[in-house]
């Protein structure tokens, strides 16, 4: 597991452990890589423990280049979670209802929080081009 604050990673594998006692995680890090060299560290890390499925939570674009990073060199399962360490662990409010209901729980994010606008408009995009395409 990658990604978010020191204390939400952290209470991310406590919740998890205490959800699923079984699950094996094999190792986890806040998702702020300040310095390459930390960001070395944590590519040599996976690699070392070669991991099956790696969660990476970042938001976009970021999480998407460390994963292909990762990718290069220890091929396994990436997925990008973005913010959702911190709401899993009820750091950030989710979306009422309505939102969850038509998968627009992105844009409702994008509205409360217009900072993310710039590095998340080619969602705005997509979510266009997918209005636009239904009702041609």
């Amino acid at each position: 597991l990658v990604g978010s604050k020191p204390a939400v990673i952290n209470e991310t594998v406590e919740k998890l452990h205490a959800q699923f006692p079984d699950i094996k995680i094999i190792g986890y890090r806040d998702g702020y890589l300040k310095t390459s060299e930390e960001k070395e560290a944590l590519l040599n890390d996976i690699c070392g423990k070669k991991p099956d499925i790696v969660f990476v939570a970042m938001g976009s674009p970021k999480q998407e280049l460390l994963m292909e990073e990762m990718q290069k060199r220890h091929q396994a399962i990436y997925q990008g979670l973005g913010g959702s360490f911190d709401v899993y662990t009820d750091h950030v409010e989710r979306a009422p209802k309505w939102w969850l209901d038509h998968n627009l729980e992105f844009a409702y994010r994008l509205i409360r929080q217009p900072k993310r606008v710039g590095r998340q408009i080619h969602l705005v995009r997509f979510a266009w081009w997918l209005v636009i395409k239904k009702f041609k």
